[in-house]
C-alpha cells in the first residue's frame, strides 16, 4: 500500500498488550484512513502509540500524522547493520512530523544525522525519552528538556556519569526526575561516587545526595556479574 487512500483486500486487528484478541475483517469498500478512524472510534483507546520500522515506511509522515488521533509516543527501530541514506530519510521524517506533538519517544537503532541528532530529541518537551546509544555522552543530557530517560549503551563512563550528578547538584537539569542508564562495564562505584559527599543507606549500593535548591535524589546502582551495570537516578517529589 502506497496510500492511505488505498482500499486493502481485507483489514487485521489485534487487541491487547500482549496479543489476546484478533479479527481479520473483510474492506467493506473502507480504505486504510476510513479503517483506521473506524477502529479508533470502536475501541475508543485512552492513549495511542505508533511503531515504525523504518527500512519499510512508503506512507507519507505527514499525511499519516494528521490521519490518526493524537498520538502519546512513538517507537523507531532500524534492523539494519549499515543503515542506507533511504533509512536515514525516513528516520528524519518520522520525527519532524511527531516529535512536536508526542510526549514518549523510544528509538533502537535508528541512524541520526544532518540537522537532527539526539540532543534535538532530546530538547523536546518530553516526558520520556528511550535511546540506544553505544558512547552516551553525559553533557549532553544537561541540555535536555526530558522528565525520565532511559538510556540503554554499550558502554559508559562512570567518571562522566559522576560529572553529570554532581552538576545536577549546582542546580542543572531541574525538570529531570529519573535518569536510568544500562551498560557493559566493570563496576567501579567509588569512581562513581567520587566527592558527591553522598549520604549512603542501609541497602548496598545506594545513596541520596542534594542539590543547592534542597531536592534530594537516590542513586541505585546494581550490577549482574561480571559487566551488566545498571544506574538509576530517583528525584524525590
Amino acid at each position: 500500500m502506497a496510500s492511505l487512500e488505498d482500499i486493502p483486500d481485507n483489514f487485521y486487528v489485534g487487541q491487547g498488550k500482549i496479543l489476546r484478541t484478533s479479527f481479520t475483517w473483510l474492506n467493506q469498500g473502507r480504505s486504510i484512513e476510513d479503517w483506521v478512524h473506524h477502529i479508533c472510534s470502536t475501541f475508543r483507546c485512552e492513549r495511542y502509540e505508533a511503531v515504525f520500522h523504518i527500512t519499510k515506511i512508503t506512507y507519507d509522515m505527514q499525511s499519516l500524522r494528521n490521519t490518526f488521533p493524537k498520538f502519546e509516543g512513538i517507537y523507531m527501530r532500524c534492523f539494519a547493520d549499515e543503515p542506507s541514506d533511504h533509512d536515514i530519510q525516513n528516520a528524519q521524517n518520522i520525527l519532524r512530523a511527531f516529535l512536536p506533538y508526542v510526549e514518549n519517544v523510544r528509538l533502537s537503532g535508528v541512524p541520526l544525522k544532518e540537522n537532527l541528532y539526539i540532543q534535538h530529541i532530546g530538547m523536546a518537551n518530553l516526558k520520556e525519552f528511550n535511546v540506544e546509544s553505544r558512547n552516551p555522552k553525559f553533557d549532553d543530557i544537561l541540555t535536555w528538556n526530558v522528565k525520565c530517560c532511559t538510556i540503554n549503551a554499550h558502554r559508559f563512563s562512570f567518571r562522566d556519569l559522576n560529572c553529570f550528578f554532581k552538576l545536577w547538584k549546582k542546580g542543572s537539569n531541574p525538570k529531570l526526575k529519573c535518569l536510568l542508564v544500562h551498560g557493559l562495564n566493570i563496576p567501579d562505584w567509588n569512581v562513581l561516587m567520587k566527592g558527591l559527599q553522598e549520604e549512603e543507606a542501609e541497602r548496598q549500593k545506594e545513596y541520596t545526595i542534594q542539590n543547592c535548591y534542597g531536592i534530594r535524589a537516590k542513586i541505585t546502582s546494581h550490577n549482574v556479574p561480571p559487566i551488566l551495570v545498571c544506574v538509576e537516578f530517583t528525584v524525590s517529589n
